[in-house]
C-alpha cells in the first residue's frame, strides 16, 4: 500500500512539476473561448490546451496574438484553413481548398455577423 501511495504522489508531482515548467517557457497555455466564432467545435466560454511544441496542420485550431485598436494586444484562436502554397477560396459561403470542397468534413456552423450600415449597403446594390 505504501509503495502504491508513493508511485501516486511522484506521478502527480511529475504532473505539477512538468504543468509549471510549460507554462512558464508558454510550452503549454490554457485558454477560454470568448466568443463564438469557433462554435460548435469551440462553444462559448470552452476550455481548452495550446502548445508551441507542435507544428501546426492544416485545419488545425491555431492561437495567435493580434492587435487591434478597439482591444490592444489579445488571443486569437481559429482554424488553419490552409498552409503554404495552397488555394482558398470561399465560393456562396462554402470553403474550397485547392479546388476541393472541405466544408463538410468540418464541423462548421456557417454563422455570419454583419453590421447593419454594412447590410444596408449591400442591401442597396
Amino acid at each position: 500500500m505504501k509503495k502504491a501511495l508513493r508511485i501516486f504522489i511522484f506521478i502527480i508531482g511529475a504532473i505539477i512539476l512538468l504543468w509549471g515548467i510549460g507554462r512558464v517557457t508558454n510550452a503549454i497555455q490554457f485558454y477560454s473561448s470568448p466568443t463564438p466564432s469557433n462554435y460548435p467545435s469551440i462553444k462559448i466560454g470552452g476550455s481548452f490546451f495550446a502548445s508551441n511544441l507542435k507544428q501546426p496542420k492544416r485545419f488545425d485550431f491555431i492561437c495567435y496574438y493580434a492587435i487591434t485598436p478597439e482591444f490592444g494586444k489579445e488571443i486569437w484562436i481559429h482554424r488553419l484553413c490552409g498552409i503554404e502554397g495552397d488555394v482558398i477560396e470561399i465560393r456562396n459561403g462554402d470553403l474550397y481548398v485547392n479546388n476541393i470542397f472541405v466544408d463538410e468534413t468540418l464541423n462548421v456552423a456557417n454563422n455570419y455577423t454583419i453590421s447593419i450600415s454594412d447590410y444596408n449597403k449591400i442591401k442597396e446594390k
